[in-house]
């Protein structure tokens, strides 16, 4: 076994271990945590200095969520990070970068991804 197979065996036991924590590990839940613990604990033994620093975050709950359009209510699964919202606007489906660029300058909007856009995370820029 070459050196950069034997480094990529060991990255591969170490993202599995990350992976087997726990359902999740967004910040303040047993799974991050356990994470935490886990990457202090092997960073110790490679001989690192780890200090660990607190810092205030606001909790997050699984709770219900829904869109109503038209009258018709739809379930929705919003990220933990999501602030709660009470919006009105027209609703503007976006599958892909260049139709979300075409309702930009429209306002209210609520944005209904799928598709293509919707396969991976977003960044805002502004």
């Amino acid at each position: 076994m070459t050196e950069l197979d034997q480094l990529a065996e060991r990255m591969r036991v170490h993202v599995a271990r990350l992976c087997s924590v726990g359902p999740d590990r967004f910040p303040g839940t047993a799974g991050n945590r356990a994470a935490v613990a886990y990457v202090t604990e092997e960073l110790r033994s490679a001989g690192c200095s780890v200090e660990l620093l607190p810092f205030p975050l606001a909790g997050w709950r699984r709770g219900p969520a829904s869109i109503v359009v038209g009258g018709q209510c739809f379930a929705a699964a919003p990220s933990p990070f999501s602030l709660p919202v009470a919006a009105e606007g027209v609703l503007a489906p976006v599958a892909t970068a260049r139709e979300l660029r075409l309702v930009e300058d429209r306002h209210p909007i609520v944005l209904l991804l799928h598709g293509e856009i919707a396969a991976c995370q977003l960044v805002p820029r502004s």
